[in-house]
């Protein structure tokens, strides 16, 4: 409890000191000042005693009037608080516990965070850095500096962020991979000495001179898509990679690829390639993308015979006799070409994937013996009869759209069967399909067939406990 007064001690000493002055007239007038010499003392004994009081009844601090306690002693310094990011940072995504001796509880990592940067750990050991929403090119500088405090550091992340310079990566030679996936990267020298990188994501990049990167003979995967490179000299002596995407790019000489032995998979969809030659000798090429390129000669590729994915879609090539030797391919898309002999197909027994939409065959015939096929377009052709695929049981998608098949009925074995497509065909029947244990959605769109000849179709399945198809347009 406290008085409100703050100046109650004075007050008090006066009027002590007044009652001892009063004490003292009345002995005089009592005693004929006998009893002076006794007064004067007693004066004094209750002045100190009122100044005493006016020591212990102090005046309340600020702090115990507003909570009417005690004051308590301050406690020790903490240390300074990181500041706060511009905005907060997002969760870290869940992680694999780290294994023991691994920073992941290192101050490091926690200032990292707050600077836009999650450190988790990679399945094939080290760690990898993403951002999070704290990053900013600000935050990038510092952050840079502690990653070099992080000898696991195998990945770094920066796709789609606004970063600008690679400078503060110099000396993050320890680096395996890098995204700089959609930023406004376009110059490479900052990081010519990394050289250890065995991954380099550039994509969507604005990024044209790829002579910093020449030093980076480890490198294993490149991806240049929609980028602005043109020259791809400095790739000459890189024989270590095995992936590179040349995707909508202006690139047009292969020259420099000629030695890359490695090479597995070549995307150039979308370029301005014309001539396949420098690829005759890269033997252990499996995955190749020409597709929209204005190719038009593709005998270079008759000595591929490694060659498990091709694709020539929207290519202007005419004469396809190349591909016959390639009997090794899983994967093939002609649409949209001149293609039209699907004998050249017969020997390619491991094909799983044929697209021939929009080409010049008229007969199935030649690839009835194609039996691992499981997804099958030959949606805008001639195609009338479908008898040559009864026995393709591995066939879960097939479009005849747009094409002048009538019958399904040799549809009735294919068990493996999810999708298919007869829009626009002239089918006035489909009470064959009632029995394909597995197809979900057909695309009915532009044909003759009703909601009454579907709800039909879906009766007769219930009655071998079937489920019901779904009318979807593809």
């Amino acid at each position: 409890m406290h008085l409100p007064e703050p100046g109650l001690g004075l007050w008090l000493v006066i009027l002590l000191a007044g009652l001892a002055v009063a004490v003292q007239l009345l002995a005089e007038r009592g005693s004929g000042g006998r009893l002076l010499g006794f007064a004067s003392p007693l004066l004094l004994v209750l002045a100190l005693v009122a100044v005493g009081a006016a020591a212990l009844w102090r005046a309340p601090t600020a702090a115990e009037i507003a909570g009417e306690a005690e004051p308590v002693s301050l406690p020790l310094p903490l240390p300074p608080s990181p500041a706060a990011p511009s905005a907060a940072p997002s969760p870290p995504a869940p992680a694999a516990a780290a294994p023991a001796g691994t920073p992941s509880a290192d101050p490091v990592v926690a200032q990292l965070a707050a600077l836009g940067l999650r450190v988790a750990p990679l399945e094939g050991g080290g760690f990898g850095a993403g951002p999070n929403q704290a990053f900013s090119n600000r935050n990038f500088a510092q952050a840079a500096v502690l990653l070099a405090r992080l000898p696991g550091l195998r990945r770094l992340d920066l796709s789609r962020t606004p970063v600008v310079d690679l400078a503060p990566l110099r000396g993050l030679t320890g680096l395996r991979e890098l995204s700089i996936q959609k930023t406004a990267v376009v110059d490479l020298e900052p990081i010519r000495r990394l050289t250890g990188l065995t991954l380099l994501n550039m994509r969507g990049t604005a990024v044209s001179d790829i002579g910093p990167i020449a030093g980076m003979t480890a490198l294993e995967v490149l991806d240049l898509r929609s980028t602005r490179v043109t020259d791809l000299t400095p790739l000459a002596g890189m024989k270590a990679l095995q992936h590179l995407d040349l995707r909508s790019t202006a690139v047009a000489d292969l020259a420099p690829l000629k030695g890359l032995a490695a090479l597995q998979t070549l995307a150039l969809g979308n370029s301005r390639v014309s001539r396949l030659a420098p690829l005759s000798g890269l033997a252990g090429l499996k995955w190749l993308d020409l597709s929209q390129t204005p190719v038009g000669d593709i005998g270079p590729l008759a000595a591929l015979a490694g060659l498990e994915d091709l694709d020539l879609s929207g290519t202007p090539v005419t004469d396809f006799t190349p591909l016959k030797g390639l009997t090794g391919l899983q994967y093939l898309y002609l649409t949209s070409t001149s293609f039209a002999d699907t004998g050249l197909l017969a020997g390619m027994s491991a094909l799983e994937e044929l697209y021939l939409a929009r080409t010049g065959i008229t007969t199935l015939d030649p690839i009835a013996g194609l039996t691992k096929l499981d997804q099958l377009d030959v949606a805008g052709t001639e195609i009338a009869d479908l008898s040559p695929i009864r026995t393709h049981v591995a066939i879960e998608q097939l479009n005849v759209s747009a094409t002048r098949v009538t019958d399904l009925s040799p549809l009735q074995g294919l068990s493996a069967l999810k999708l298919l497509n007869i829009a626009r065909t002239e089918v006035a029947d489909i009470a064959s399909l009632a029995a394909l244990p597995a197809l979900k959605s057909i695309d009915l769109s532009g044909t003759k067939i009703d909601k009454t000849a579907l709800a039909q179709l879906n009766q007769d399945r219930a009655a071998h406990g079937l489920n019901p198809i779904l009318d979807l347009p593809m």
